[in-house]
């Protein structure tokens, strides 16, 4: 898990704030500059031991918790696709900076932000893998591991009453990609952002260290991921993993940090072979990447 204080976060800000500003987002980065103030507050607060306390206690301070998970997104997105081409960022950022800052203020006609923001997280941490990286819109993402080609087609269902269909969706999508591509030996992943079903914004998953923290977040992701087995069981071959990621604000007793959480959980379709070696290959970029 990477740990920054607060005033590298800050300062990562700031940084994002004259990025977005300079692509003509100036208007739209007043998000960026909630997030300030809202970490600035957060670096208050956890100066004072018993202002701390009570603070994680107490409930009304969802924005504060959910600026922080965004900030660290924005802040990985921009260490990472800073120097991307700017037409092919543009669209998706414009995307990104849409919607409420409190996941639990969302409603299924505003939550293009945070759906975009799913995308774009990966594919930070795949560029930061050292792998080439594609933005598009169909499918999501390409990325290349060993010369070949994996789409990836990312869903973030508002309710896990959804994720049949956000799966059935997602392969819909990604047969058709292959369908139409020349490149035979491209292969697809699903990727399921899970963090709106098990935190809507009311929540903070408390750990007394970092080791229980991702034990506590893994099995939270592998039991939706379980439960949804049948949903992808007779699909393409050629859809080698469905992958599952959860980010959420948390908080580390024993060290005293609020963190913003993330995890991965790949459930594999590749049989043996070369698919296997493929999608390990893949799993290990976004495990062991430096985000």
């Amino acid at each position: 898990m990477k740990r920054q204080t607060y005033q590298q976060i800050l300062q990562k800000l700031r940084d994002v704030d004259s990025w977005l500003s300079g692509m003509g987002f100036s208007q739209k980065a007043d998000r960026i500059r909630l997030h300030i103030s809202n970490i600035c507050k957060l670096e208050k607060v956890w100066r004072d031991e018993a202002l701390k306390k009570k603070f994680i206690n107490e409930i009304g301070h969802d924005q504060l918790f959910w600026s922080l998970i965004e900030a660290a997104e924005f802040a990985d997105i921009y260490s990472a696709l800073r120097d991307f081409e700017p037409n092919s960022l543009k669209e998706k950022l414009r995307y990104a900076l849409e919607g409420p800052v409190n996941p639990n203020n969302e409603t299924s006609t505003s939550n293009i932000g945070r759906n975009t923001m799913f995308e774009l997280n990966l594919a930070s941490r795949l560029v930061q893998g050292g792998v080439p990286v594609y933005l598009q819109t169909n499918p999501d993402l390409t990325c290349e591991v060993d010369g070949r080609k994996i789409y990836i087609q990312c869903k973030r269902p508002f309710s896990e009453s959804g994720i049949p269909r956000n799966i059935s969706d997602a392969c819909r999508q990604l047969v058709r990609d292959l369908n139409s591509s020349n490149d035979r030996g491209a292969r697809g992943v699903i990727a399921i952002s899970v963090s709106r079903i098990q935190n809507p914004g009311d929540k903070l998953f408390v750990a007394d260290k970092e080791h229980n923290l991702k034990k506590l977040i893994g099995d939270c992701i592998q039991s939706v991921g379980e439960r949804y087995r049948k949903s992808w069981a007779n699909m393409d071959k050629r859809i080698i993993g469905l992958l599952f990621h959860l980010i959420t604000p948390a908080v580390m007793e024993e060290d005293k940090l609020l963190v913003a959480a993330q995890q991965v959980v790949m459930f594999s379709r590749a049989i043996g072979g070369p698919e296997r070696t493929l999608l390990r290959k893949f799993c290990e970029i976004l495990l062991c990447c430096k985000i």
